[in-house]
């Protein structure tokens, strides 16, 4: 699955499943934002990572750190870019969506088990964030995708 939660501060962060598939994916954008001194074990810290809300030139610095730090770095972010002149959001799922075709593809992973695409997000975020993330995902021609609300329950006494 891939996945962007936006949080009520409009933020943006980005999941996808498959060690492999985000292993690729990281090569590819580190590729195109010139982005160096990644070690193998950067690599396997980001390919096993849920989600991450951080510009690229944060990268490096949230593999690396600590769940503490990480999430300092996730409070401090503005998640993310999504806007038109610099919509990393965009590329992340771009090279997420190539990567994962070409695994599923290559492992003959049947059809009705192939990548879903989900947006996240509560009733109180900002409308126009999620649909600017829509907006993303329908400039790569994918249109077919699950919103999600997050529910509370109550317990009834």
């Amino acid at each position: 699955t891939m996945q962007v939660k936006v949080d009520t501060a409009g933020r943006a962060f980005f999941s996808l499943d498959g060690q492999e598939v985000r292993a690729n994916m990281l090569a590819e954008m580190l590729n195109k934002y010139k982005i160096t001194g990644l070690t193998k074990s950067d690599e396997k810290r980001f390919s096993v990572m849920t989600e991450f809300g951080v510009p690229m030139t944060k990268l490096l610095e949230y593999i690396r750190g600590g769940e503490k730090e990480r999430g300092k770095l996730d409070m401090e972010s503005e998640g993310i870019p999504m806007d038109s002149l610099n919509n990393q959001l965009g590329d992340w799922i771009a090279f997420g969506w190539n990567e994962k075709q070409r695994f599923q593809q290559t492992n003959n992973t049947p059809k009705e088990n192939w990548c879903r695409i989900a947006i996240k997000a509560d009733g109180q975020t900002n409308y126009k964030a999620i649909k600017r993330v829509i907006q993303v995902f329908q400039d790569r021609n994918l249109n077919s995708f699950n919103l999600i609300t997050e529910m509370k329950t109550e317990q009834v006494e």
